[in-house]
Parts: C-alpha cells; structure tokens; sequence
C-alpha cells in the first residue's frame, strides 16, 4: 500500500493496535487483507481522513488507515459475509452503509445500479388513485344535487311561498295522519301547569325566575313576552325540564313527570337555525327522522313522512338544496322541520321570528297557529312581534324581571292594563305598548305619571288579580296519561351509523377543506423529507460491534429523535386545527341533537369514526412524500402505522380542546398545546436528562415519547447487524424491542384523549338536560 512506513502497516506511520487475535471479519466490514497472520488492525486516521470525520460525522472516512484495518462497506456497495469482496449493489436492490446482503427494493421503487436508497413510489401510487376516486366521487354528487334542483325548479308553482294555514288543507291533513301513526294516539299535544315556580341559579343573589303560576293547555298557541333579560328563556327551560327549579312543581296532563319520561315528546327550535349547511334541507330533516322515528318503521314509511312534512312546509321545492343555498324563511321552516318530524306533542320556540322580514314572519306564524289547531301545543318567545302576528295569538304570558305581570287570552290583555290606569290606543300595536308598559318606558302609553311607581307595582295588580280567582281564563290542565315513548328511537348501532354516513356525506360536500387538510399533510411531509435529503438515508450512526469498536466514527444518537420531533410538530400543525373542527362547529348541533334524544355516545361515535378516513388519507400524503426524500431505512407501511396513529393522538387531542375552548381560540390553543407537546418527545432535553431528572414519567404521559421511541427502534433495528444497539439504548435511555408496545400506547393516548373529550362534551355547560 502506497505511503505505509517501513516500521508500520498504518498511513499514519502510527502503531496499529490488534483489534482481536485471529481473523474475524463483522457483518458488513470489507477485510480483504486480513487472515489468521494477519488478524485485524487498527491504524490512526490521517489528518485529512480525521478532517473529514470532523466536518461530516455522518459520513464516515471509507479509506483503510492500514494494510490490515477493516473498512466499513460503503454505500452503494455490498461485503459478502467473509468480508473479502466488495461488490457493487445490484440494479433492484439497495445497499445502505455496512451491508452485506442488499436489500430487495419494491416493485414501485427506484433502485438503479449501486442505489445506497430505496425511492418508493407506493405511495405516490396509492395517493394518486385514491385521489382520482374521490374527485369522481365528489363530481358524481354534484352533478346529482344539480340535477335534482333542476327538476325542482322545473315543479316551482308561484305559490311556493304560501304555508299551509288550515286543517282543510289537503297537506296537513295527510301530514297529520302520518303524525298520528308516529304518536299512535288520537289525543295529541300536552299541558302544562306550574305552581310558584322559582329558579335562582347557585352563582347569583336573585331570582332569574319567581314564583310564577299557571298553566298552558294543550292544543293552544302560547307567546312568552317580556323585555330583555326578564327570564322567558330560563322559563321556558324550566317548562322543558332543561333546569330543575329552585321551588314550585310543573305537571305534564295533570302529572308529575320526570323529563326522562317526556323529552321525546317535545320538539325546540332555538332561535339560530342549527342546521348542517354542507347537508340539504330534506337529508337534514331525514336524519332527525331515522334517529326518532319509531324504530319499527320502514326507511320507505320514514321517507313517506318527511314528503308529507316537506309538502305540508312548503319545501319540497327546495328539498335538494344545500341549507346554505336557500333563504332565512326557509332555513327557519327546515329548522322546525327537525322538530316536528319526530311528532312532537309540544313545540317550543326561541324567537322564531328573528331575522325574518315582515311577511315571512307572518307566514310562519301562521304555521304555527295550523299546527296548534292540529292539537299540537305551541309556545314560543316572542320578542315585539308586530300586530298582525299578535293577533294570531291564542293566549300571552308577560314577565317583567322573572315576575309575572300577565297570564291569559290575547283579547284580555289590553283590558287587564287598561283597567290599571292604561290608555292604549287603537292605533297602537299592542304588544309594542304591553313591552314598554313592563320596561316603563312611554312613548305610546298615558298616563306618563304611572310610571312613577316602581316596577314592582305592575308585579302587585298581578298577584292580587291572581288570587281573587279572577283570570282571564279558567286554565284547564289534562289528566291524561303521557304516551309511551318505548320504541321512539332507533336503536345505538343505528344511530351511530346514520351520524357516520351524515358526518362522511358534510366532507364530500367539503371537498375544497378536505383536500386542503390532507395537502397540508403532504406539505408538511414534503418538507421534513427535503431537510432530510442530504443525510442520503444515513440517520444512525454508532459505535460498531466488538472487537471493531475502536474502527467507530463518531456517533450519531440525535438525529433520529430529531427526525421524530420534526415528524411531531409537523403533524401537529397539519393536524390540530381540522381536529378542533371536527366537534367545534358542532357544538349547537350536538346540544340541540341531544336535547330531542339522540344518543350523546352514538353521535359522538359516528363523528370520531368519521375522521379515520382523514386521518388515514392525511397521513398517507405525509409519509409519502416523506419516504421518498428521507429515504429511511425502515419500511413504507412501518412508517405509515407510526405516523398514522400519531395523527390519531393529535386528532384527539384537537377534539379535547374543541371541547373546553371556544370555536374561535379553539384552532390556534391547539397547534400551540401540540408543539409543546411535540417538544415532550425526548429529543430536547434528551431522554437520557429527563431519566436523571426523575420525570421520565411526565414524558410518558405524551404520545411523542412513544412515538419517538418505535421510531429509534425501528431504525437501530435496520443497523443492529453493523452497530452496537444496546449501548447506543443505556446511553439514550430508550428501550429498544417494543415497537408494538410504543404503538399501542400512542393509540391509548390518542384514545384517553377522545374519551376526556366526550366527558367533557357531557358534562359542559349547555349540554346537558
């Protein structure tokens, strides 16, 4: 060898030292020189060679240092077992650093003559395909939407807007009899009565509601009126059994009913239309059919139903339209659609004129007022209606501060306050002077002296009114049984499924958000795999198996946990904000859901298998683009499943937050909480800093650990024949051999996640009853 000193057989000139006494070639090296005289040696580098060790720790110095000092095989290459050739990979295989037997590349990848790494196209493949499907998926629905609008607006009459307004109606009449087969019972609709009834929430020194009595029979069509902040909606949450008053009694038909025995019976509509936009007004109201329908119908006897409700509202027409393609008169029909799909005895409405211009309101009180004619009960909060719609009243009932200043028929409330000093004009709306004699103020009233007295006055006439036995009208409360309500839902499996086909139906009608989401996921991949490019698969570097030790570059323990940090926060942020989404959006269709009796954990079940095609999607972009850059030496799938599940973890941790953070801060506390949580995965501090700490524990706690550690063995495990794994473990603290292990835990984690989240979705404020 040229440049060997005389008295030496290193470059260097130094002595070599005898790495062992016989020959003895490890796995990977190439030893050409040695034998039983000649056992291995090893000589000192050279300057330049310790140079290049210095400058490129990853890429070590190939040269021999000496006439009998092993080398490492270098890539691109192949060393036989004995160690005494050197070949060059064959083209369809690869051959990493210290390999003695190449690696067979896939059929999808790239592996010309002497490949060092293995460039997979699978997944490329795969992502292309899936994606062309699902486009064709999305055109077909589209096209099917657009189609059936067409033939809708083909069979618009010029009375489209016209409500169906009485019993003679050939609508509601075949409406009512399906009605009537979903209640099974001639006597439909419920009453109500109520006895000093008080609510005085634990955070406050008030009465939100005081000791109001009464009672609201069946069949009547009942406004609850009042100034702001005067208690008609904690009112009316008393009625529905949504709080427990603080004293008083309510019966249902003259008894005393739990909410669990009636709350099917009852339909509200809140004041904002909570309805899914991506979902069209007919499979809007069909969900609400499939889950509270009675179980024993048909999926023809359900849609029957809903094409007598859609004619009966007036909807058919615009039955196939996405809800955010239609009007405000027909989103507030829709929404009350949901409602009395499911045969409600009782309807209450929050505002159900809001946001309505003049005629739709009328139209839709009108509505109304047909369906308390059915025998259905009707109250709604009223907030100044104008007169046209007062006058379609059956009875008021007036709060003014949780108190109550009027109960009884419409055409008796001007004369109970003119007969208290009142002078209201015939000109005048009356419910605008009913509202400004209880907020004292007078611009119509007179005489202006009255409004000297303190409001509690009106509060006094009341009372006195009340208990000379002299109101309006006799209210008569019903001693009939409750109907059953055995049998009005479908069962849990079935709920579940028809919350997962919806849930799927509002992504494909998504398609822009949806492949948004699962491009970041491919940017994000794409990204880590560029920074990785330049390692040229090399990402472990350790100290080789005895007796070769002293051969040893130096070692490179960091950056496979750095590839995992880089794998986490990338995740996190491709991951965390449509994770939040996922439950975010839908807090007011889950409360409302809820409230009519869908099952909390078959709606939040549906909605969690609902994202397993995201996640599986975006975490197949992800590691496509990262495999073919970053070259690791582990395999496509291996690396899929490991970033799969952490997807899942993020996923759940992003529905956590939905939970106890508002949709709007929800999205950014997320990423955030997913970064620091990134930075909890043994990298920086080292695993091995946080062990003397005593807190490894704490780092338990977070599925980056877990995923850090089935990423380290993964890969140690491609070089175990050529490095000494077991130190590089004692030395990193990581525990090596349980890969299944590290994956199951990131699924727990991921899982414990979700469940928190359902508990929190149980027990926040507002969800439950």
């Amino acid at each position: 060898m040229v440049g060997l000193s005389s008295n030496s057989s290193c470059l260097s000139g130094a002595a070599p030292i005898q790495l062992t006494s016989s020959f003895h070639c490890n796995l990977g090296f190439y030893c050409p020189n040695n034998s039983a005289l000649h056992p291995p040696e090893f000589c000192a580098p050279t300057a330049s060679c310790q140079a290049t060790r210095l400058e490129s720790p990853s890429t070590p110095c190939v040269e021999s240092q000496g006439l009998y000092q092993p080398v490492v095989c270098p890539p691109g290459k192949f060393c036989p077992q004995d160690g005494r050739e050197m070949l060059s990979c064959p083209k369809g295989s690869y051959c990493p650093v210290g390999t003695y037997d190449p690696f067979r590349c896939g059929l999808t990848s790239i592996c010309p003559l002497e490949s060092s790494r293995q460039f997979s196209l699978l997944g490329f493949i795969i992502i292309v395909a899936i994606d062309v499907v699902m486009g064709l998926l999305w055109w077909r629905d589209w096209r099917k939407l657009r189609s059936k609008n067409r033939r809708s607006d083909v069979e618009r009459t010029s009375s489209q807007e016209t409500l169906c307004s009485s019993d003679d109606d050939a609508s509601v009449k075949a409406f009512m009899a399906s009605f009537a087969r979903c209640v099974k019972t001639s006597n439909i609709g419920l009453s109500f009565a109520f006895s000093d009834l008080t609510y005085r929430p634990k955070s406050m020194d008030r009465d939100i509601v005081s000791a109001i009595s009464g009672g609201i029979e069946k069949g009547s069509m009942w406004a609850v009126m009042g100034p702001s902040g005067s208690g008609k909606s904690t009112f009316v949450d008393l009625l529905m059994g949504n709080r427990i008053p603080s004293n008083g009694s309510i019966s249902v038909n003259g008894g005393q009913a739990e909410r669990s025995k009636y709350s099917k019976l009852i339909g509200y509509v809140p004041q904002d239309d909570v309805l899914l936009p991506e979902l069209t007004v007919r499979e809007n109201i069909l969900h609400s059919a499939r889950i509270r329908l009675p179980r024993s119908w048909t999926e023809a006897q359900r849609n029957d139903h809903v094409d007598r409700l859609l004619d009966c509202l007036h909807l058919t027409h615009t039955q196939h339209r996405t809800v955010r393609n239609i009007s405000g008169g027909e989103r507030k029909r829709a929404s009350i659609g949901i409602e009395l799909i499911a045969g409600p005895m009782a309807l209450f409405l929050d505002e159900p004129t809001s946001g309505l211009d003049s005629t739709s309101a009328l139209s839709l009180v009108e509505l109304l007022k047909a369906l308390s004619q059915m025998g259905v009960t009707i109250v709604c909060i009223i907030h100044q209606p104008r007169r046209e719609i007062f006058e379609v009243l059956d009875n008021v009932l007036v709060l003014k501060k949780g108190e109550q200043v009027f109960q009884g028929p419409r055409e008796g409330i001007v004369p109970f306050f003119k007969n208290r000093g009142f002078s209201v004009s015939d000109a005048a709306n009356p419910a605008d002077a009913i509202l400004d004699i209880v907020s004292e103020r007078n611009p119509i009233i007179e005489p202006p002296q009255i409004f000297n007295m303190h409001g509690s006055k009106l509060v006094m006439d009341w009372e006195e009114y009340w208990k000379k036995a002299l109101p309006p009208i006799p209210i008569t409360v019903s001693d009939d049984p409750l109907p059953s309500t055995s049998g009005r839902s479908a069962p849990w499996l079935l709920q579940t499924y028809f919350c997962l086909t919806r849930a799927l139906k509002q992504q494909q009608r998504q398609p822009v958000s949806f492949y948004l989401e699962i491009g970041v996921g491919a940017v994000a991949g794409l990204l880590i795999g560029l920074a990785l490019y330049p390692y040229k698969g090399l990402h472990f570097q350790g100290l080789y198996l005895p007796p070769f030790e002293l051969l040893s570059s130096a070692v490179d323990y960091k950056t496979v946990p750095m590839i995992s940090l880089m794998c986490c926060m990338a995740i996190g942020l491709a991951s965390a904000s449509p994770g939040v989404r996922v439950f975010g959006d839908e807090k007011d269709t889950y409360q409302r859901e809820t409230r009519s009796g869908h099952s909390r954990s078959a709606y939040y079940t549906g909605k969690l298998l609902s994202t397993i095609p995201r996640i599986l999607l975006s975490s197949l972009h992800f590691t496509s683009f990262y495999a073919i850059l970053a070259t690791p030496c582990i395999s496509f799938w291996d690396s899929y499943v490991t970033i799969a599940l952490y997807f899942y973890a993020i996923y759940g941790l992003a529905s956590l937050v939905s939970v106890v953070v508002s949709r709007e801060d929800g999205p950014l506390f997320a990423t955030i909480l997913c970064l620091v949580i990134s930075v909890l995965d043994g990298h920086g501090p080292p695993l091995a800093t946080v062990h003397e700490w005593h807190l490894e524990w704490m780092w338990r706690m977070y599925p980056g650990t877990w995923f850090a550690e089935a990423w380290m063995d993964r890969f140690l495990r491609c070089a175990a024949h050529l490095y000494d794994v077991d130190k590089a473990a004692a030395a990193t603290k990581w525990v090596l051999g349980r890969y299944s292990l590290d994956l199951g835990m990131v699924f727990i984690i991921g899982s414990v996640y979700r469940v928190l989240a359902f508990v929190g979705l149980v027990w926040a404020p507002g969800s439950r009853r």
